[in-house]
């Protein structure tokens, strides 16, 4: 939901990608990676002006997913829930559409209670 993520901490949190994103785009393994040039991960679909950046635990990260946890909760969402990804995604002007798919893989059966969903911004 909307505002479950203040604006201060969406600000730093923003502040968190662009530095990982530049440190990121200097290592020449994470474009391999990116346009699935060496088969050890699975690429980006529609890699060009898209990118996909591994977060670390910060103090600002932690407030944020209390917040969108504190959301899920509220929705009716169970607390077995796992956590099994943290990254940004971070598309620029220019990139390509994608095709609607899912990051989660088929085999997962969808938890999200009945007319529930989500999607959209945490952040106020």
């Amino acid at each position: 939901r909307r505002g479950a993520v203040s604006g201060a901490v969406c600000a730093a949190l923003r502040g968190e990608v662009e530095a990982a994103l530049g440190a990121a785009c200097r290592r020449p393994l994470y474009h391999a990676r990116r346009f699935n040039l060496i088969g050890d991960f699975e690429g980006i679909r529609s890699p060009w002006r898209r990118h996909a950046v591994p977060l670390s635990f910060t103090p600002d990260l932690d407030a944020a997913l209390a917040g969108i946890a504190r959301a899920a909760l509220e929705a009716g969402l169970p607390r077995s829930l796992h956590l099994v990804e943290l990254s940004a995604a971070v598309t620029l002007p220019g990139a390509q559409a994608q095709n609607v798919h899912s990051d989660i893989s088929p085999a997962i059966a969808n938890i999200l209670p009945s007319g529930g969903g989500g999607g959209g911004s945490a952040c106020s």
